[in-house]
């Protein structure tokens, strides 16, 4: 992804219509219905830079579509029961395709499962929609468990990658996660997590610079959250990156590559 191809109002920015029994119409940037199928069930939240499920599926990866599409109208079901669906569509105007995506889930006491689809033709100009012109689909299945002592949550789905239609390709990826928070004393709590992103289809060479390209990528992450107040914490992560990546110059080669990151800092939300 490209910040410096991230233009004004690229971040959330809709207006709408609701009704606690017909449900809520948005229209204008919003964040996809994948994107929230992986914070929604993830003990590091909505974090693009320590959460594995995240960084395997959003960041650097072949997935496009980003995490928010422009001039999309998005529905979203009243709560029936435990049960909720929204669906979305983004309109092409001059950029190649529609983006089109569904979403369906359920949340009863300790127990929440989700289901998530997208499918994404429309070439990006924004941050916000990603910065390859790839036609991908991807689907993505989410659930968790809250047993008390521990918080699970857990992922599993695919990420087609078709290419263009000038340049097709046929490239499948899986992917799932495990992540878990343990709550310690009133306040803080221990997070981890692990997650898998692997091809075993043919993976074209890039520059050894390049983000994309990797036939697996594995993201460990270790990590404390101490919250201070209601929208001021305090956290301390280590976070594990390995790659195999098919790179250039010719001939091609597989090369592996690793790193260890360590952050602590103190983040408020406003």
């Amino acid at each position: 992804m490209n910040v410096a191809a991230d233009p004004f109002w690229s971040r959330a920015s809709w207006v709408g219509l609701s009704s606690t029994t017909l449900g809520r119409v948005r229209l204008g940037n919003a964040t996809t219905l994948l994107f929230l199928n992986s914070i929604q069930s993830n003990a590091f939240d909505d974090s693009t830079v320590f959460s594995p499920i995240n960084l395997v599926t959003f960041i650097g990866g072949p997935l496009t579509g980003g995490t928010a599409w422009t001039n999309q109208v998005v529905y979203d079901s009243p709560n029936l029961a435990g049960f909720t669906f929204s669906a979305a569509l983004s309109a092409a105007e001059t950029q190649g395709g529609r983006n089109g995506a569904v979403r369906a889930g359920y949340r009863g006491g300790p127990f929440a499962v989700s289901f998530a689809w997208q499918d994404v033709k429309k070439d990006p100009l924004t941050f916000a929609d990603g910065t390859s012109p790839n036609n991908t689909r991807a689907w993505q299945l989410a659930g968790s468990y809250d047993f008390q002592v521990a918080k699970l949550f857990a992922h599993m789905g695919t990420i087609q990658n078709n290419g263009t239609e000038a340049a097709p390709l046929d490239i499948n990826y899986k992917v799932w996660d495990i992540s878990t928070s343990v709550p310690i004393g009133g306040q803080g709590a221990l997070l981890a997590g692990y997650a898998q992103r692997k091809t075993n289809d043919a993976v074209g060479p890039v520059p050894a610079t390049a983000a994309g390209g990797n036939k697996e990528r594995k993201v460990l992450t270790v990590g404390y959250d101490y919250q201070m107040s209601k929208r001021t914490d305090l956290y301390a992560v280590v976070l594990h990156d390995k790659t195999v990546t098919n790179v250039l110059p010719a001939p091609p080669s597989l090369v592996g590559a690793s790193a260890t990151n360590v952050a602590v800092g103190m983040r408020h939300r406003f």
